[in-house]
């Protein structure tokens, strides 16, 4: 059952990843520097962290491959906004989702060792 789950969750991710890209932008308006680096950054950990799990269902326990399982939805993100107009892709943006990504993957690696998965 697990397996369904991790998978559904990853996938469903990354499916509101690509949702949201393929829209306008509905972040509000706030003055806080660089906030939608902050929120790349905390969108992606959950994608890193289901990834992981993912993979690791599978009988893979492989941070690179999670890392670029992540990257690649991290990739098509700012591609798709570069095809929407009033979007515009950024490389700090794959930045921050790479640093998201990590977060996620390896606070799961440190789970799967450490907690009780």
């Amino acid at each position: 059952m697990r397996k369904y789950f991790y998978t559904l969750i990853f996938f469903v991710w990354a499916s509101s990843v690509v949702w949201n890209a393929s829209h306008p932008s509905r972040l509000p308006p706030v003055d806080f520097p660089h906030f939608d680096k902050l929120a790349h950054t905390i969108y992606y950990i959950p994608g890193g962290y289901f990834a992981f799990l993912f993979l690791r269902i599978f009988g893979v326990i492989s941070v690179p491959l999670s890392f670029i399982f992540v990257s690649s939805v991290g990739f098509l993100d700012e591609f798709i906004q570069s095809l929407v107009p009033g979007r515009e892709p950024s490389f700090l943006d794959i930045i921050a989702d790479f640093l998201g990504a990590a977060i996620g993957i390896l606070t799961a690696r440190w789970r799967s060792k450490f907690g009780s998965f």
